[in-house]
């Protein structure tokens, strides 16, 4: 009987290290695609500012442009 609990024993030993060794691996996982997501997003918020950027000096030239045809059109209305 004590042989069969010794083996009963070392089979949940065994497990528990099977078991530790999948939640490591599994917690590295994790880790590895939470860095690879926070690279991602630091590269979206550095399109998002590059985009915000190019929308606001668009709608700066959208405006000089504006006041340019105003020109034009009083000096040939005038």
């Amino acid at each position: 009987m004590k042989f069969v609990a010794y083996l009963l024993l070392l089979y949940v030993v065994g497990v528990s290290r099977d078991v530790s060794v999948l939640l490591s691996k599994f917690a590295q996982v994790l880790s590895e695609r939470a860095a690879a997501e926070t690279a991602q997003m630091k590269e979206l918020e550095g399109i998002l500012g590059e985009a915000r950027n190019l929308e606001s000096y668009l709608k700066e030239k959208k405006h000089h442009l504006r006041k340019t045809l105003t020109l034009i059109s009083d000096k040939l209305l005038g």
